[in-house]
């Protein structure tokens, strides 16, 4: 009947019957009229009709009748004519269903006599039934929060986008957030009752406003949760740049540090969006980052970036820009990058290894070409990898025998499937052009330069993978090689020739075994090292020098107390005052004859692995000192890799239709996604709580 009008707008007493003993239930219209009705009569107020005389009713001897000036001693009081009854107004407004007091709703009252005795005490029915009601109100508008929050918890912690294209009420998908909350309905009456549809149109909880509150409020716990594992502690910052699928600049801030149990922490803590990337500019949003929870830049011990010019720049790179505020916040670039830079720019350094990768290049473009060459490369492979089964070469396993491409770390067993694929293309392929790269391919592919390059590249580049603490499978040596690849071994005692192998062309006079055990094998291996020395610093070198004195390997083989002593001192003269240095000597002395015979610490292989051991032998209390150089020491960092894989989170979160995410949401959904583990932790009841804190048009207290 009033679908669309505002009360406001047209005179709403000829929509309403005003006299109460007459007019219908708030309850008997369609929910989403409830909040309309009531808008309506609350506008045109308490029926309060003012005759000059009314009824008389008998009431045991005397005839009594209501009396008007009721209505200016109880303003809420109504009174029905046809009726000869009266009502309560805040009664009818905010009545129940059923009715809590019918006598105040619905039958009325016209007890004259005991008027006074009754409407004196208002909060024996107008006060009684308003927090009755109020009461079942909170219960409801609690339960729709809390499935909104859970709602939101379980689609952050999947990386799902919340909202949907159409979310109408026609729509066939509503989206992720309002098709969650219908599925949860469905699976509990109460939450049903409550939610989407049977909803107050004011109090649905469902915006996109109201997610992104609630989210904040998550996030927000889940950052605090973080800033009381690092307490008092020293900490470090990883920090590193990308472009997010939107092509803007991201960076993103991860703390280092040793919580009180001795264990080492790497914690996502907030991305944050830039607009250019001048070291000043970046040092200006993490500072207001750390400032904003209470994280102090004198106790950060650390800085590990990349080796980006405004990264590392000695006089003005935001390294340096935080060296001045914190003299003990060392940079430390690295060690991953600095592993691959040395390695690329080895291979850069050597003709034949140049000319190696940029063959190695033009392969694997033309075997991933297409799809139709890519289904080449994989039939070969499976029929390699069934015949090495069938001939017991290869044993199953989970995992074992899997199918790859040749983009894969660690792919040279790959290489008869490559060369299969090759001749595939070569007799098959859709051109003439492509025919003929395939045979120049394979004719490189099958020499003994390509295939010794290959494996010694393998070897080095395993050997050094190591030292970034992880794994790569070993390849066969070369004399297998040939033999599984059926390659043409040269003579190792023929002279080696270059060209179009005409020997005289050359002036020197060199062997085949001198060629690629000086010209390739010990070059690349003296570039290698050369490089490595050149990418790894003095300064950096003499501080893991010093630092493995406190390496528990090998009974403590490397503990020396002067090296300990000296990292202190020179490292680390903010921490140590020269008593307590001379106090950390007579620690070191006793720790020397208390903890390293000590059964408990003798199969220990990492420095933190020490840490935890002193904190739970509680020797951390009695050798304090120690304990606190050892913390500092597990500080530094060592690579970004954790920055790396909050880039990949964010791939998940912010994808290409997501791309108009704003920062808050980004990195409130992204520490949620990240750091899930805090999540399991909080209190929902806590949460609507805060979420209520901010005035809302339902109570929920």
């Amino acid at each position: 009947m009033f679908d669309g009008v505002k009360p406001n707008e047209v005179d709403v007493t000829s929509f309403f019957e005003r006299d109460p003993g007459l007019r219908g239930r708030i309850c008997d219209y369609s929910m989403n009229q409830h909040d309309e009705v009531r808008i309506a009569y609350l506008k045109m107020g308490p029926f309060q009709p003012s005759f000059k005389s009314y009824p008389l009713t008998k009431s045991g001897t005397q005839n009594r009748s209501f009396g008007k000036n009721w209505f200016s001693q109880f303003s809420w009081l109504e009174y029905s004519p046809a009726k000869d009854k009266a009502y309560c107004f805040p009664c009818f407004v905010f009545e129940t269903n059923p009715p809590k007091y019918p006598a105040f709703t619905v039958e009325g009252f016209n007890s004259w006599k005991r008027v006074n005795d009754e409407l004196d005490k208002p909060s024996h029915h107008i006060d009684r039934v308003m927090n009755t009601q109020s009461k079942e109100d909170i219960l409801k508008n609690r339960l729709r929060v809390k499935t909104t929050i859970e709602v939101i918890i379980w689609l952050a912690l999947q990386g799902c986008a919340f909202r949907g294209h159409d979310e109408s009420t026609k729509s066939e998908n509503r989206g992720n957030f309002i098709e969650l909350v219908s599925f949860v309905a469905k699976l509990d009456e109460k939450i049903n009752e409550v939610v989407i549809e049977n909803a107050p149109k004011n109090a649905m909880y469902i915006s996109p406003q109201i997610q992104k509150q609630v989210l904040h409020i998550l996030a927000e716990r889940v950052r605090n949760q973080i800033r009381g594992e690092v307490g008092d502690a020293k900490f470090c910052i990883l920090v590193d740049e990308t472009q997010d699928n939107s092509i803007k600049e991201q960076m993103a801030i991860v703390l280092r540090f040793v919580d009180a149990g001795g264990f080492v922490r790497e914690r996502f803590f907030g991305i944050v969006g830039f607009r250019d990337t001048k070291a000043l500019t970046l040092k200006n949003e993490i500072s207001d980052v750390l400032s904003h929870y209470n994280l102090h830049i004198e106790n950060m011990r650390g800085q590990g970036y990349d080796g980006a010019s405004n990264m590392r720049g000695a006089w003005n790179g935001l390294q340096a820009l935080f060296l001045k505020e914190s003299s003990c916040a060392y940079y430390v670039h690295c060690f991953a990058h600095r592993l691959q830079l040395a390695l690329v720019a080895a291979s850069k350094d050597v003709h034949d290894i140049w000319l190696f990768f940029s063959k190695l290049a033009s392969i694997v473009n033309l075997v991933s070409a297409s799809p139709k060459c890519r289904n080449e490369l994989q039939s070969a492979q499976e029929y390699e990898c069934a015949l090495l089964l069938a001939t017991g070469e290869n044993k199953t396993g989970k995992g074992a025998n899997q199918i790859s491409n040749l983009q894969r770390a660690g792919a040279t067993h790959m290489f008869s499937a490559t060369g299969t694929a090759l001749q595939s293309i070569m007799k098959t392929g859709s051109n003439n052009s492509m025919r003929g790269e395939a045979k120049g391919a394979y004719i490189h592919l099958k020499t003994f330069d390509f295939v010794f390059i290959l494996h010694l590249l393998h070897r080095t580049m395993g050997v050094t993978d190591l030292l970034c603490q992880a794994l790569q499978e070993k390849s066969q040596d070369i004399l297998n090689a040939m033999n599984l690849h059926d390659i043409d071994a040269p003579n190792m005692d023929d002279r080696y020739t270059i060209g179009t192998r005409r020997s005289c062309q050359q002036n020197d006079c060199i062997t085949v075994e001198h060629h690629y055990r000086v010209d390739l094998f010990i070059t690349v291996i003296d570039h290698q090292l050369m490089e490595l020395k050149n990418r790894f610093t003095e300064d950096a070198m003499e501080l893991l020098r010093l630092s493995s004195a406190l390496d528990p390997r090998y009974s403590f083989k490397f503990f020396e107390i002067e090296d300990i002593c000296s990292l202190a001192e020179k490292f680390y003269y903010q921490d140590f005052t020269r008593q307590e240095i001379s106090i950390l000597r007579s620690q070191l002395q006793h720790y020397k004859l208390d903890v390293i015979p000590d059964p408990h610490f003798q199969n220990m292989s990492t420095i933190s692995e020490l840490c935890q051991g002193l904190v739970e032998t509680r020797k951390s209390i009695a050798y304090n000192l120690v304990d606190k150089l050892i913390r500092l020491v597990l500080t530094l960092p060592v690579s970004t890799a954790t920055t790396e894989r909050a880039f990949s989170a964010m791939k998940i979160v912010k994808t290409q239709l997501r791309n108009k995410m704003n920062d808050e949401f980004l990195t409130d959904c992204m520490i949620i996604y990240i750091e899930r583990e805090f999540v399991k932790d909080i209190d929902v009841e806590s949460v609507v709580d805060e979420f209520d804190s901010v005035p809302r048009r339902a109570q929920l207290h």
